[in-house]
Formats: C-alpha cells, sequence, structure tokens
C-alpha cells in the first residue's frame, strides 16, 4: 500500500481551520492520548465500535470523571469482541477492562501542556477465544499538548509490561504517536495521527484520519479510518462512536450546574 496519500492529508489538515473556537482534544479512538481532562465534577461516557473486516470486531465502553480541573480517572471494558481464529470458528465473547489516571501537571499561557498517564489492563477477556490477553497490563505515558488558534499538536509515548513485572522474559510493549486536531467549523473536527507500536512479535504502524461532529454542546459524534503502513499492521481498522459528557451527577464539583462543552 502507498502510503503518500495519506501523509500528504496528514500535513493538510492542520491547515484547515475556519473558526476561532479553542483547541479541539484529540479523537476517542485515537492511539495516543493528549493533555486534557474531563471537566471537573462532571461524568462522562464514551461508547464505540471498531472493526478491521473480516478478522476482528470490539465495542468499547469507557467512563471518565473529573477528579479535579487538572486529574481525571476513567474505567473501560471491551464488551464484545468477535476474532477470527485460523481453523477454529471465530471466537467471541467479552474482551478485557481497564482503569486509569490521567493527571495534566503543567501548562502555561503559550498553549503548551504536559500530562501523566497511568492504566492498568486487567484480563476479564477469554485468552482461549482471542478476545483477552490472559495477563494483567501496566502502563505508563507521557504526552505534551501544544495549542494554537484552533489547532492541538499532540505527542505521546506509552510503555508498557504484560504479565509478571518481576520475570526477567515478560513481554514489553512501546507506543509512539503524533496526532494533531483542528476545528473545521462550528461543529466539526477533524483530526489526524502516525502512530507505532513495538511489541515482542508485532510493529504495526498506521495513519488515522477521521472526523468529529458536536451534534450538541455537550454530545460529539465520531469516525474514522486507521491504515495500515507496514506489512505488520492490519489494511484498515473502521471507527464508530460518540462522547457525550453528562454533567455533575449529585451535588459535586465546584459549581451547581453544568452547560456543557469540550
Amino acid at each position: 500500500m502507498n502510503p503518500t496519500p495519506l501523509v500528504v492529508l496528514l500535513l493538510v489538515t492542520p491547515a484547515c481551520v475556519l473558526t476561532e473556537a479553542g483547541a479541539p482534544g484529540l479523537a476517542r479512538h485515537a492511539m495516543a492520548s493528549d493533555t486534557s481532562t474531563t471537566k471537573y465534577g462532571t461524568f462522562e461516557v464514551e461508547v464505540g465500535g471498531s472493526s478491521d473486516p473480516g478478522q476482528h470486531q470490539a465495542y468499547l465502553v469507557t467512563m471518565k470523571h473529573g477528579l479535579s480541573e487538572q486529574v481525571e480517572i476513567y474505567a473501560d471494558w471491551s464488551v464484545y469482541e468477535k476474532v477470527k481464529r485460523v481453523g477454529l470458528d471465530d471466537g467471541e465473547g467479552i474482551g478485557d477492562a481497564g482503569l486509569g489516571i490521567r493527571h495534566r501537571f503543567w501548562e502555561n499561557s503559550q498553549g503548551t501542556s504536559t500530562a501523566l498517564e497511568g492504566r492498568v489492563a486487567i484480563p476479564t477477556g477469554d485468552e482461549d477465544e482471542l478476545t483477552g490477553t490472559g495477563s494483567m497490563g501496566w502502563f505508563g505515558s507521557v504526552m505534551v499538548s501544544q495549542d494554537f488558534e484552533g489547532t492541538r499538536l499532540n505527542g505521546w509515548v506509552e510503555v508498557g509490561v504484560l504479565g509478571d513485572v518481576l520475570e526477567d522474559d515478560t513481554e514489553m510493549q512501546r507506543n509512539l504517536a503524533f496526532s494533531m486536531a483542528s476545528n473545521l467549523g462550528e461543529e466539526l473536527v477533524g483530526y489526524a495521527e502516525l502512530s507505532r507500536s513495538f511489541g515482542e512479535l508485532l510493529d504495526p504502524a498506521y495513519g488515522t484520519l477521521g472526523l468529529g461532529w458536536h451534534v450538541t454542546p455537550h454530545t460529539m459524534l465520531d469516525f474514522g479510518v486507521a491504515i495500515g503502513m507496514n506489512n505488520e499492521a492490519a489494511d484498515a481498522v473502521y471507527f464508530l462512536g460518540f462522547t457525550s459528557n453528562l454533567g455533575i451527577l449529585g451535588a459535586q464539583g465546584p459549581r451547581a450546574g453544568y452547560d456543557g462543552g469540550y
């Protein structure tokens, strides 16, 4: 597959800023995280599906909470997966779950910010069905975001351990991504990402493009496609889902109400 057209689109996307709205966050299904956190005191839900046609389907639900102005906590769970197994019937069932925390610990008046994130993958899926890894995963990442007028650039690095962290032969995983998002109008956000994973068996690289649509001030629909950039990646993975901020649930947070927005 010739990656040149995808790279050209990736470079052109941030130039298409047609609004003076604030810098947008990254896509729900981007590999990278950026430094934005869920609004203090509010809860946010993300629901989405991904499909590598004929190979793998997954449906993920994520719940986030703004613990403070700079910290969010979250939980996610792959509620259903279907995986092709060579010589066997397709594997089906629930996938793995996860818990995480992200802390934006530094930001300045020029739009630069930095955050740390830690997450734990919990093996709730079935390893025999290929819907789960069968082992705990421990991940830590650092990210730096730079906001311009209606555009956000983001760099992200993650290191993970799959299994017993004290064993010498424990599988290591490293992930890198460079992402950008731009306002394309009052209700549309365009995003792009180049990413690569480095594991014990595969080192897939992807280029991702997509759009987000603000259906309401606090609900966004998104869709996108990740194109494989090397022989170890899938040809294409398609994404569709939505994000909605549910506001403040109960008597908590710094405000008596919430007006939505991102």
